[in-house]
């Protein structure tokens, strides 16, 4: 009995030893470099992140974005601060629509439509110009193959005015479908069956 106590208590000792020696290390020890943790979705990529159409009338361009050109509604929003510094409006709040393709956009917000409705928005008459204006020309919407099928429920909506429609080729690929229309407050609206980009690749600087 008396040697078992005593090899239980050598056992005790040696183990109490090896973490104290263990510990001692450790604390001489320098510490480990830092990981750097990637925040891939808080880093900007790049990508143009919205577009805002400054609507006379929510209701009607809704009809003609989401009943006519089949955008999904992904979020009705209300932004509300100091409108007045940012955008020179009287009201500090303005409601809304987030609009987009919900299946294809970037972490549901990359290629969306921010309608938007002021209050004191002023009516400014579109005039078709040849060739354009300069400023922000139009708005592109990759319809692929439901294009024509697009044109003709707004016709049937009686929305996009007269489409101008026009076809192209770029290199060996299938021929491409464009078509202009125009949203309820005059914008300029292209309807793509094929994006071109994907014709002409990733161009290096």
């Amino acid at each position: 009995m008396g040697v078992k106590f005593a090899s239980f208590q050598m056992a005790r000792f040696a183990v109490l030893h090896f973490l104290l020696l263990l510990s001692a290390g450790l604390a001489r020890a320098s510490p480990p470099a830092q990981t750097t943790i990637s925040q891939e979705a808080d880093t900007p990529h790049y990508a143009v992140h919205h577009t805002v159409v400054s609507a006379s009338s929510l209701s009607k361009s809704l009809n003609f974005y989401v009943d006519g050109l089949g955008l999904n509604i992904i979020k009705n929003y209300t932004f509300q601060g100091d409108l007045t510094t940012l955008f020179g409006t009287k009201s500090s709040v303005l409601p809304g629509y987030f609009l987009g393709d919900t299946t294809s956009v970037y972490n549901g917000t990359d290629g969306v439509i921010y309608l938007v409705e002021f209050p004191d928005s002023k009516k400014v008459p579109t005039v078709d110009s040849d060739p354009p204006n300069t400023g922000l020309f139009l708005t592109s919407f990759w319809m692929g193959d439901k294009i024509n099928v697009t044109l003709d429920r707004l016709e049937s909506l009686g929305l996009g005015g007269k489409p101008h429609i026009a076809t192209f080729r770029f290199g060996s690929e299938p021929l491409a479908t464009y078509a202009t229309v125009r949203d309820p407050d005059g914008a300029r609206v292209l309807l793509v069956s094929r994006p071109y980009i994907n014709s002409i690749g990733k161009q290096l600087p």
